[in-house]
């Protein structure tokens, strides 16, 4: 067995300190003959037995919950076990999705989604055997068909680092579509498809059939595995519509921003900041503070220059994110 956090599991041997306790509180009584207490001693050790059982017991169990504790928080990842059974079954051509979607941009500690994504990805590269062949697709919505699977790691790693993802929707539904397309293109008989995603539910389209692989044999349903790297809920707040219109309450060249903000998140979001951009100067700000699933309009107002042309687009700093987790993978 292998650890994301290997260090983290020698945090196990805390399951060590409930005996050492036991060991170093010991106290020896001195034994001193009392005659009344002879009758209720020798009654006592008829139980002695039963009570020592649950003091057992009840040690083993602190000393599971203590080394349980750091061994979950190392992650432990795909057993050898499980990885000879795997190679047990034969070779698999591979296609490593990565979403590149607007909401992969969102950062846990000091990483952005998409950077743990290839991360994941150059993990998973590894843990492939030498005669499984790979291909590599970034999900974007302008996203093409991916290369033929190749043994080529060097190359493999090299377009794993080298990919960006978009500030744009992502289908990735289409994109495992094409995905399966290209493993049609190996003669390896056994296909995998491994997607890491933050599980954003409007990017992934359940309604439609599962993914196929043509091949000589006829078509083959490949093995889906999808990896989520946001590791649970995230913020959860976006913007809606936006409508633009002249104000003359601002000026002569005044134009008023009118939108909805929401918070689709079962937590409650305070003084989330808005603001009007143009020309990269921050020209208006405002913030408001929402309840779980709350939305809010919010109209922000600026004066543009006389004869000039200004082309906008909307961003925010929380990306629209709503988890399928449980519902999505496997994601048919």
């Amino acid at each position: 067995m292998s650890f994301d956090h290997p260090g983290l599991a020698f945090g196990a041997l805390l399951a060590l300190l409930p005996p050492l306790l036991h060991l170093l509180d010991r106290r020896r009584p001195r034994t001193r003959p009392f005659a009344a207490l002879d009758f209720l001693l020798r009654a006592r050790k008829g139980g002695e037995r039963r009570f020592r059982l649950r003091r057992i017991l009840l040690m083993l169990t602190r000393m599971a919950i203590l080394a349980a504790i750091p061994l979950a928080l190392a992650r432990p990842h795909r057993a050898e076990a499980a990885r000879l059974a795997e190679a047990a079954e034969g070779p698999k051509a591979t296609a490593l999705v990565l979403d590149g979607s607007g909401s992969m941009h969102y950062r846990r500690g000091s990483q952005d989604l998409f950077s743990l994504a290839r991360k994941e990805a150059r993990r998973r590269l590894a843990e492939l055997n030498a005669n499984e062949p790979a291909t590599l697709l970034v999900c974007t919505a302008s996203a093409g068909s991916p290369a033929s699977p190749t043994e080529d790691r060097a190359t493999l790693l090299e377009a794993i680092d080298t990919s960006v993802g978009s500030e744009e929707h992502a289908d990735l539904a289409s994109c495992i579509e094409r995905a399966a397309l290209a493993l049609g293109q190996s003669d390896v008989p056994g296909k995998r498809i491994v997607v890491f995603s933050d599980l954003q539910q409007t990017g992934w389209d359940l309604g439609r059939s599962p993914p196929m692989v043509a091949t000589p044999q006829g078509d083959v349903r490949p093995e889906l595995e999808v990896v989520d790297v946001a590791r649970g809920p995230m913020p959860n707040l976006a913007l809606s519509d936006l409508i633009v219109s002249p104000s003359a309450t601002v000026g002569a060249h005044g134009y008023q921003f009118a939108f909805t903000v929401h918070n689709f998140s079962d937590e409650a979001a305070a003084n989330v900041s808005v603001g009007l951009e143009v020309a990269g100067q921050m020209v208006a700000r405002g913030f408001c503070d929402l309840g779980p699933y709350e939305t809010q309009r919010k109209t922000l107002a600026a004066t543009l220059a006389p004869g000039a042309a200004a082309e906008g687009r909307k961003t925010t700093r929380f990306r629209s994110w709503s988890p399928c987790h449980g519902r999505c993978g496997p994601c048919w």
